[in-house]
């Protein structure tokens, strides 16, 4: 059974085009029905606090945003969204910590999103807090762990390379972006992708792998980009087969998805998690 991360603590619903914050609660059901994912214990997540967010950010940031003195990712000021986005936050990285260092498990899916925006200094677009590298920080620090962030969105994850310049975390976080629009860089087809994925696995020996299955990629998508939905499928299989024969283990999370139609979003989401009990159940 896969482990999946998920509380109602984490939902809120600003007025915003971006459904991210209540979409895990749309999945539940889904996954429920789908069968071979198993819901850990939601008490186990907690609200991350400011301390551990000043590890990768800005302290006066954290605390403005804490305070509601600035907006967040969302552009609100309000305590609702704040506690929020902190349970989203103590999702992502305890499940990162599950999947590295506690269970033992090869793959680990949190219902998270909006993380790779957030830069040092200040929330990005969707994005308040950086749960992809405050997990990298922390596992670093007590586990000695090397991780890779494949990140799979339609969307440069400028806030990942930010914190990792800023805090000179390079020699043991990296950041690969293959296929996307929107950052001007060139799109690999699936297979260059793949090939991309296993050289970097090969050279920089990553000990965990973070995976953001960005559904945004969908050609249909007003944000996003040219690949199919079979394609979106063949890209998950893709990762977690080279995440697999490598013996590394990976903790997925949501990302992106703005379909007009929100049921395309959600069956993108889902097709990852077949993909997922495809390779590893």
């Amino acid at each position: 059974m896969i482990p999946v991360f998920y509380t109602d603590s984490q939902v809120h619903e600003p007025d915003s085009f971006s459904k991210s914050p209540f979409k895990p609660k749309l999945l539940v059901p889904l996954i429920d029905q789908e069968g071979g994912f198993k819901f850990m214990d939601p008490r186990m997540i907690g609200s991350i606090s400011a301390d551990r967010l000043k590890l990768v950010h800005d302290p006066r940031f954290v605390d403005d945003v804490f305070a509601c003195k600035r907006p967040d990712g969302f552009g609100k000021s309000n305590q609702e969204s704040v506690r929020a986005i902190r349970y989203t936050v103590g999702n992502f990285v305890l499940a990162a910590e599950w999947a590295a260092a506690v269970s033992g498990n090869p793959i680990v899916w949190s219902l998270t999103s909006g993380f790779h925006h957030a830069c040092y200094f200040s929330a990005g677009t969707f994005c308040t807090f950086n749960a992809l590298m405050l997990s990298a920080f922390e596992l670093r620090k007590f586990h000695g762990t090397r991780t890779l962030i494949v990140d799979e969105d339609a969307h440069f994850g400028n806030g990942c390379t930010d914190i990792i310049k800023h805090l000179e975390m390079d020699h043991y976080c990296r950041y690969m972006q293959s296929i996307h629009t929107h950052s001007g860089s060139h799109m690999l087809n699936l297979v260059g992708y793949e090939k991309a994925l296993r050289r970097l696995i090969k050279t920089f020996k990553p000990t965990l792998i973070m995976y953001q299955a960005g559904a945004d990629n969908w050609c249909k998508d007003p944000l996003g980009g040219s690949m199919t939905k079979e394609e979106l499928f063949e890209r998950d299989l893709n990762t977690f087969r080279a995440a697999r024969e490598a013996n590394i283990p990976v903790v997925c999370n949501l990302a992106g998805g703005y379909a007009e139609n929100f049921d395309d979003t959600l069956g993108i989401h889902m097709a990852t998690g077949r993909a997922m009990k495809e390779v590893y159940s």
